[in-house]
């Protein structure tokens, strides 16, 4: 599981996946993202600037592609 440390105000760009995703790949996470964490449904990366402190919390990222679903797990701590 990877294990994301992000500091509270400092810009979040392009983390995970980290291997080239080819078109057509459909993306979604839960449970929600924290504030100010986005999750773009095509290449499935996380970016923003977060807003708020979390605790390190579990995440799951499914990728859609040709009626095949795949999952993987991170988890995410964001300091102040």
């Amino acid at each position: 599981i990877y294990h994301y440390r992000f500091q509270k105000g400092y810009s979040v760009q392009n983390v995970h996946p980290e291997s080239e995703i080819p078109p057509g790949f459909s993306f979604s996470i839960s449970p929600n993202l924290p504030n100010n964490l986005f999750l773009n449904t095509d290449t499935g990366q996380i970016h923003g600037t977060p807003v708020e402190a979390l605790p390190a919390t579990d995440f799951t990222i499914t990728g859609k592609y040709l009626g095949e679903t795949f999952a993987t797990s991170i988890k995410i701590e964001i300091s102040d």
